[in-house]
C-alpha cells in the first residue's frame, strides 16, 4: 500500500511539476496570465479575453516578467491588488494548500481503501493466489465465498474510486470538463455578478488609494456597465496619480465626448497623444471626433492609419477600418492631408 501510494503521489506530482523547458516572454506572459481572472467579464482568464483591463493587465504582467519579477511575486502583486478572488487557482496556503493537496490525498486515500477491501474478501474466501481467483465466485462453495452484498460493495468501491481518481486528476491537471468554459470551470460557477466585481474592484482601489491601476481597472469596468460618471470620476483619480500613462487621459476625453462635448474632449485626447503618440485608442477617439464631429474626413484618415498601423489586430481594428473607408469616401481629396499630431 506504501508503495502504491508513493507511485501515485509520484505520478501526479510528476504530471503537475512544471517543465524545465525554456519559454519566451511571450509565452510567460502568457501562462502567467491564465492564472488570474479577468475583472470585467463572465468566465474568463486574463489570457482568453480581449477586454480593456485584461490587456491592461497583460502588459503589466509581462512589464514585470521583464523586470525580474518571479512567478510567485507576480501572483502576490495581484492578489493584494484585488484579493485572492483574482486568481483562478487556490493560493498554495491556508485553505488554498488544502485543495492543492485534495486530488493527491483522494487517490491515495481511495487506493488504500480499495486495498484494504480486496485483502478482506481475499481472506474471507481463504485464496492466496490472485484477485482474479476471489473474483470468481462461481467456482467456489457458497459457504466460502463472500457475500453478495460485499461483491457489490467492493463494485462499489471500484467504481467510486475511478470516478474519485479521475475528477481529482481533472481538478489538478485543469482539465477543461464538457460543457465548462475555457478556464476549465462551468459557465455556472465561472460567472461572477457585476455587484460582485464592482465590490471587488472598489475594495481594491480602498486597499491601495494610490495605486493607478486599481484607479484604471474600476474606471474600465465602469465604463463597461455604461457608469460614465462613476469612469471619469476614476479616470480622473488614474490621471492624477500617474500622468505619464495616456489611458486616462484619453478614455476621460472620450468619456466628456460621449457626453455632448466633443471639444472638451479632444483636449484631454490630444493630451494623451502628446505622451504616446503611439497609443492606438487616443487615435481612434481624435479620428472619431473629426470625422463625426468636426465634419474633417481629411485629417481624420491618418489618425484612422496611425490605429492600424499601431494595433493592427486590436479589439477597435474592424470599427476603425469602416471609420476609415468612410472617412476615404467622403474626402475632397484623394491625397489626405496629415494630422497636426
Amino acid at each position: 500500500m506504501v508503495v502504491l501510494g508513493a507511485l501515485l503521489f509520484g505520478a501526479v506530482a510528476f504530471a503537475l511539476w512544471p517543465n524545465g523547458s525554456s519559454e519566451s516572454i511571450d509565452e510567460h506572459t502568457n501562462r502567467l496570465a491564465a492564472q488570474f481572472r479577468c475583472v470585467d467579464c463572465e468566465g474568463l482568464s486574463v489570457a482568453e479575453s480581449s477586454t480593456a483591463s485584461a490587456r491592461a493587465q497583460r502588459r503589466d504582467i509581462e512589464t514585470r516578467i521583464r523586470d525580474g519579477q518571479s512567478d510567485a511575486t507576480i501572483r502576490r502583486v495581484f492578489a493584494d491588488r484585488f484579493g485572492d478572488s483574482i486568481l483562478l487557482e487556490p493560493p498554495a496556503e491556508g485553505v488554498g494548500l488544502l485543495l492543492w493537496t485534495l486530488p493527491v490525498t483522494v487517490i491515495i486515500v481511495g487506493a488504500g481503501c480499495l486495498i484494504f477491501a480486496v485483502r478482506r474478501w481475499r481472506r474471507a474466501d481463504g485464496v492466496n493466489d490472485d484477485v482474479v481467483d476471489a473474483l470468481d465466485g462461481f467456482a467456489r462453495d457458497e459457504s466460502a465465498n463472500p457475500s453478495p452484498a460485499r461483491r457489490i460493495g467492493v463494485a462499489v468501491a471500484l467504481v467510486g474510486f475511478a470516478i474519485a481518481t479521475g475528477i481529482a486528476l481533472a481538478i489538478g491537471t485543469g482539465v477543461r470538463a464538457p460543457g465548462s468554459n475555457p478556464t476549465g470551470r462551468s459557465a455556472e460557477s465561472a460567472q461572477v455578478s457585476d455587484e460582485s466585481r464592482a465590490l471587488m474592484l472598489e475594495a481594491a482601489v480602498d486597499r491601495a488609494p494610490g495605486d493607478a491601476l486599481a484607479h484604471l481597472a474600476l474606471a474600465r469596468f465602469r465604463l463597461g456597465r455604461q457608469d460614465r460618471a462613476g469612469a471619469l470620476e476614476a479616470y480622473r483619480q488614474a490621471a492624477t496619480l500617474d500622468p505619464t500613462d495616456p489611458e486616462p487621459f484619453a478614455y476621460s476625453g472620450w468619456v466628456i465626448r460621449l457626453g455632448g462635448f466633443p471639444d472638451e474632449g479632444l483636449e484631454l485626447i490630444d493630451k494623451a497623444i502628446a505622451i504616446d503618440p503611439l497609443y492606438p485608442d487616443a487615435r481612434f477617439f481624435r479620428g472619431t471626433i473629426l470625422l463625426r464631429d468636426r465634419g474633417d474626413p481629411a485629417s481624420a484618415i491618418p489618425e484612422f492609419q496611425r490605429y492600424l498601423v499601431g494595433d493592427p489586430g486590436g479589439p477597435m481594428a474592424n470599427a476603425v477600418r469602416g471609420l476609415l473607408a468612410e472617412a476615404v469616401k467622403a474626402s475632397p481629396t484623394t491625397l489626405p492631408k496629415q494630422a497636426s499630431r
